[in-house]
């Protein structure tokens, strides 16, 4: 059934673009069932408003039984994602070939047999072109249903009727498969988002038993194609959630190079492609590999010239979020942040455009790391306005850990500042979010006592104490655990700039460490 929720179908009419809404204006003309216009104007009162306000529209459509009002919205929903069907049938080969099944379907009930056969084999081409098993089988199954029904004259092809019922066997092993994978995949990724890094050895055996009791058996000579990418993509996620981002970055690489080995399903599936130079990327970044990086950020930028034209909104979030990411990155991995205004402002007028497609974890992250940005440039007046926006109660952040090392980011903006009253009554409220959601570790402890000590201090004559707190964070940081607050912030690059009182971007081109 439709969907008849207001705020459903305005996200829905929003994210229409000019070319959609001009097709289904044109679309609706040619519908008896619009003969009042209403649902036409609904569209258009939508359409108009910045918000959405039900008792407006009711109030210019004249409509006052609220059971109108649902079945309007409903029928309203429903012909927009008709008229985008029709729109998108030549540009989606999964529409395409679902079209064509339905074609096959009355062909069938039609009696025309030969008819529908000849049809479904050459669809069975295109879902197998696409690496779409699941279409592939459905059309098996039609194939055999005929066979097994009728009189078609096709055993009189030799083996093809053994060829049949041995491929739609070898397809139901591949989907089979295919799914392990993919719930293995989505079960890992939902523990790194639940749990976080592994923050012990006793968290590692937990990662590491459950990765492998639920890793199904796999043959990479008999793997389809997206059988091995969820395989490394999995991979990425656990070596990822144990901070073994070599591991990972590796895992991502392989990932990447399936789509070297089939061309074709970049442009198939090209958000799949683009997340998996993201990955690459993202370890390359924690392991400050900038060859690496480098070369999967060339081949993300290649990629997305010759093809950003073709890609449908989808692809254009993915491609925003990925490559944004990435542009951030960039200045840390090379301590030049002379970009920083011009990639801001792309950023933000990317948040504006895509704001009905972008969950708040995608927005947060944006403003973590431009905070970030402008804290390493000594710009702290700026950080904090975005520290101040991520902790506002607007956005909802997915992560605990992304709310806790902002609201400690939040706190050393202050403190730079030299707000030391604030700071103080603030402190603790810090570390016991820390302390509340289990993120807290040896290395916090030292840093949140420091800072305290700091505040007394008003931040004077502490060089001695940084340097011996450097040195403390160097041996506790020997543990892989203790290293996790580093993959958030580099503190150790704060307490230099404090140290010889300029910018963190600064303080790397002094010690000679920009590399």
């Amino acid at each position: 059934m439709p969907i008849a929720q207001t705020e459903l179908l305005f996200k829905l009419i929003k994210s229409l673009d000019k070319a959609e809404k001009r097709n289904f204006k044109l679309f609706v003309k040619r519908l008896a069932s619009n003969k009042d216009g209403l649902f036409l104007r609904l569209f258009e009162l939508i359409d108009k408003s910045k918000e959405p306000d039900d008792t407006k529209y009711q109030h210019n459509l004249a409509i006052t039984k609220q059971n109108q009002y649902s079945n309007l919205k409903r029928h309203l929903y429903s012909q927009i994602i008709k008229s985008l069907r029709l729109n998108h049938i030549e540009k989606e080969e999964v529409i395409k070939i679902r079209e064509q099944m339905d074609h096959a379907t009355v062909l069938y009930g039609k009696g025309l047999y030969d008819q529908c056969l000849l049809l479904l084999e050459r669809i069975k081409t295109l879902a197998k072109g696409i690496n779409n098993n699941l279409l592939l089988l459905q059309i098996l199954e039609l194939q055999k249903k005929i066979e097994s029904r009728h009189i078609t004259r096709s055993r009189k092809i030799k083996n093809r009727i053994e060829n049949l019922v041995e491929e739609s066997a070898r397809t139901r092993e591949i989907i089979s498969r295919t799914s392990a994978l993919s719930d293995l995949s989505l079960n890992v990724q939902g523990m790194y988002i639940k749990y976080g890094f592994a923050k012990s050895d006793r968290d590692l055996d937990i990662y590491k038993s459950y990765f492998e009791s639920h890793k199904p058996e796999y043959n990479s000579a008999d793997a389809s194609f997206y059988e091995k990418v969820l395989w490394h993509q999995s991979h990425v996620w656990y070596a990822y959630m144990c901070l073994d981002f070599k591991s990972s970055m590796d895992a991502a690489m392989s990932w990447v190079n399936e789509f070297h080995e089939e061309e074709d399903m970049k442009t198939i599936d090209p958000d799949l492609y683009m997340r998996g130079l993201h990955y690459v990327m993202t370890n390359a970044y924690y392991r400050r590999n900038k060859k690496i990086f480098e070369t999967a950020f060339d081949s993300f930028t290649d990629f997305r010239m010759k093809n950003l034209d073709s890609f449908k909104m989808n692809s254009r979030i993915f491609d925003f979020v990925y490559f944004g990411n990435a542009r951030l990155n960039t200045l840390f991995i090379h301590n030049n942040f002379e970009g920083l205004s011009e990639i801001e402002s792309d950023i933000l007028e990317n948040i504006d455009r895509y704001n009905y497609h972008l969950d708040s974890h995608r927005i947060i992250m944006f403003y973590y790391k431009l905070a970030m940005a402008f804290m390493h440039r000594g710009n702290y007046s700026t950080a904090l306005d975005y520290w101040n926006t991520i902790l506002s109660n607007n956005l909802d952040p997915l992560r605990s850990d992304i709310y806790c090392y902002s609201r400690l980011l939040h706190l050393l903006c202050h403190y730079s500042l030299n707000s030391f009253d604030l700071v103080e009554n603030i402190i603790q409220s810090v570390k016991n979010a820390f302390h509340s959601y289990g993120h807290m570790n040896k290395t916090l402890e030292l840093f949140f006592s420091f800072i305290r000590k700091g505040c007394r201090a008003m931040n004077f004559g502490l060089n001695q104490d940084m340097e011996e707190l450097k040195s403390r964070l160097l041996k506790l940081t020997e543990s892989r655990y203790e290293l996790i607050p580093f993959q958030y912030f580099d503190f150790n690059l704060w307490l230099d700039s404090q140290i010889m009182n300029t910018s963190i971007e600064k303080t790397i081109s002094l010690s000679g460490s920009k590399d």
